[in-house]
C-alpha cells in the first residue's frame, strides 16, 4: 500500500548544479529529471483524476488516489530543485518550458485511455531504473551533495511502493493490453524527444 510521507527538502544555492562533481552521468540524470518529472507528473495526475469516477474498484480507487498525492510531492520538490537550477542557469528555462508545453499539448491531443497508457508504461519503465540506482547508490551519490542524494533515493525508493497503483488503474479504465502495446513506441519517442531537447541543453552549462 502507498503511504504517503509528509517530508521537506530544500535547496539553497550552495547546492552545485552538477550536484556530484566525481559522477556527470549521475549529476545529468538527477538534473534531467528535475526538468522533466513535474510535466509527466502533472501528466499522471490528470489523467488518473480525470479517470477516478470510472474505477469500480474502491481498493483501486484509493491507491490511485494516494499515487496522486505522493506524485504531486514528488513533483513539487523537482520543481524546488528545478527552480535552483534555473537560479544558476537562466537559459534552461526555456527548456523548461518546452517540455512543460508539449506535455500540455499531448494532454489537449490525445485520449484519457492514451494518457493512462502513457503513464503505465512509464512507470513500469521506472521500477528496474529505480532498483539500479539504489542497488549503485554508493557508486553513483556517495560524493554528492547530500541534500540531492536524499532527495533523488527517496523519490526511487517510493517507486516501488506505488509501482502497481498506476498499472492497477489502467486495468481498472482501459484493460486492453494490446492498446497499451500499440502506443508504447509513441510513449518511448515522446520521453526521448524530450531527453534530447534536455541533455545537450543540461550539458551545455558549465559552472560559473
Amino acid at each position: 500500500m502507498i503511504k504517503v510521507r509528509k517530508l521537506r527538502f530544500d535547496f539553497p544555492d550552495d547546492i552545485p548544479f552538477w550536484f556530484n562533481p566525481k559522477s556527470r552521468e549521475a549529476s545529468l540524470l538527477v538534473t534531467s529529471m528535475s526538468l522533466i518529472a513535474p510535466a509527466f507528473e502533472r501528466y499522471f495526475i490528470k489523467a488518473i483524476r480525470e479517470a477516478m469516477p470510472r474505477i469500480r474498484n474502491t481498493a483501486a480507487r484509493g491507491e490511485a488516489n494516494r499515487f496522486c498525492i505522493q506524485e504531486g510531492q514528488h513533483a513539487r520538490f523537482h520543481i524546488d530543485h528545478q527552480e535552483l537550477l534555473l537560479r544558476k542557469h537562466p537559459a534552461l528555462e526555456s527548456v523548461r518550458d518546452e517540455v512543460n508545453r508539449s506535455y500540455d499539448e499531448l494532454l489537449q491531443s490525445e485520449s484519457t485511455e492514451f494518457a493512462l497508457a502513457y503513464a503505465t508504461t512509464i512507470e513500469l519503465g521506472f521500477k528496474p531504473l529505480a532498483r539500479y540506482l539504489v542497488e549503485n547508490r554508493h557508486a553513483l551519490f556517495a560524493d554528492g551533495d547530500p541534500r540531492i542524494t536524499s532527495f533523488i533515493l527517496w523519490h526511487f525508493v517510493e517507486e516501488f511502493e506505488h509501482r502497481h497503483a498506476m498499472f492497477d488503474v489502467y486495468q481498472e479504465v482501459v484493460g486492453d493490453y494490446w492498446y497499451r502495446l500499440k502506443v508504447a513506441h509513441r510513449t518511448f519517442a515522446h520521453v526521448t524527444g524530450l531527453g534530447a531537447i534536455v541533455q545537450p541543453a543540461c550539458i551545455a552549462c558549465e559552472e560559473p
